[in-house]
């Protein structure tokens, strides 16, 4: 069901009826799940836009997907929307601490490099800080990292998230 859904079109009309079908039972969340980490790539990419919704009503089925989410974001030649979604998923819900340095490692990855869409860079920034937070020694760190990459050209949303950083740094410090 929800793989034809997915194939009709690409619209918020189209995300918000799969919103409300997968919240209605589990069971079609580990189906839009399926289709998130097995479909081709334009149904990897549809199935990506309704999760952060899914994601704000039931952060707890998440955690049985965070391997998976970790290998998702290694495959090579993934569709910056999948990227995009599946880090701002990751800023909504909480990460377990098994993950954490893992997703840590990848966000830095995707903040200092310049060549990714910016909306994929500023969510990385958010989801460092929240995991960084309570570790001053780890936040000191991103926060010269964030620091090295404002002295390159940076995009408004970008500086947004890196300002919002360095903000809540120094109210720790």
């Amino acid at each position: 069901m929800i793989l034809s859904m997915l194939e009709q079109e690409h619209s918020r009309a189209q995300k918000d009826k799969i919103v409300n079908y997968v919240l209605e039972d589990k069971k079609h969340f580990s189906e839009l799940m399926k289709c998130f980490f097995d479909g081709e790539t334009r149904v990897c990419q549809r199935a990506a836009y309704p999760l952060l919704d899914i994601a704000l009503a039931q952060p707890q089925w998440f955690n049985p997907y965070f391997k998976k989410f970790l290998k998702k974001l290694d495959e090579p030649n993934n569709h910056p929307a999948i990227l995009r979604n599946t880090v701002r998923i990751l800023a909504e819900i909480e990460i377990p601490k098994k993950f954490e340095m893992s997703f840590l490692d990848k966000c830095i990855e995707y903040i200092m490099d310049n060549d990714l869409p910016v909306a994929i860079r500023a969510f990385a920034i958010t989801v460092a800080g929240k995991i960084c937070k309570p570790h001053p020694e780890l936040l000191d760190e991103l926060a010269m990292i964030v620091e090295e990459q404002m002295n390159n050209p940076q995009k408004p949303a970008f500086k947004f998230r890196a300002k919002k950083l360095l903000r809540e740094k120094a109210k720790i410090s």
